[in-house]
């Protein structure tokens, strides 16, 4: 079962422009992120994505394999540019704004595949209680099964965050579920601004594994601050 990592990178975001650039003690985010993936055990290739030739020329010149793409709306339809050409079975969208993702999640992910049902898997942790109630922290609960029951932003299920969980933002798919939802819409993913849900309300299951997870999503240059301090400790 053959599996590739794509982290997609963008320059123009819109609260951190530059942002996969951004040094982080002598390297930059990119960088970062790529060396932590190049640890996963379970990856035969990893690839990095993007549209600009200033991340590009970074990519290559740290040894990366790097692929231009068009323009795309998110960072799914990035990976789906690239995985049109790939040989493997098993996708795994690595987040290019996590310079400490954990490579012993991303080995989880792939190994769920093993159960032949699965055919997108993601991760998720404890969540607080002021996590639970912030819209900006996405939730998950989940069936007895560890699969995806719903995603949302509002503190769910109503008056209680025991059952729920705080949504990582990495995920890993069969390569045809991939490809297949360009096609799929959804009221749901507009409503909550939440991508995952356009699989959900096309019946395609989303299996949820939970991890203890240390990790900095990077969304401002504060942020950077936070992953330096994480770093020396």
């Amino acid at each position: 079962m053959k599996a590739a990592g794509v982290i997609p990178a963008r320059w123009a975001s819109t609260r951190f422009p530059g942002k996969p650039m951004a040094k982080i003690l002598g390297k930059t985010m990119i960088q970062r992120v790529w060396e932590q993936a190049s640890k996963a055990k379970t990856l035969d290739k990893i690839i990095i994505a993007t549209d600009d030739l200033r991340i590009a020329d970074e990519a290559a010149n740290f040894g990366a394999e790097v692929r231009l793409t068009g323009e795309a709306s998110c960072g799914t339809g990035r990976i789906r540019d690239i995985a049109r050409k790939l040989e493997c079975e098993i996708v795994v969208n690595i987040q290019g704004d996590e310079p400490l993702i954990n490579p012993s999640h991303i080995d989880k992910l792939v190994k769920a595949f093993s159960d032949r049902i699965v055919g997108v898997a993601t991760l998720s942790t404890d969540i607080n209680e002021k996590e639970y109630l912030s819209r900006n922290c996405v939730k998950v609960v989940s069936d007895k099964n560890g699969n995806a029951l719903y995603f949302s932003r509002a503190p769910i299920p109503y008056g209680s965050s025991k059952p729920a969980k705080k949504h990582i933002g990495i995920y890993a798919y069969r390569k045809k579920i991939l490809l297949d939802s360009a096609k799929f819409k959804s009221r749901l993913a507009e409503a909550e601004d939440l991508e995952q849900l356009n699989l959900l309300e096309n019946g395609i299951g989303i299996r949820v594994i939970d991890v203890k997870y240390r990790g900095i999503a990077v969304d401002t240059p504060s942020d950077i601050k936070k992953v330096i301090r994480r770093l020396k400790s």
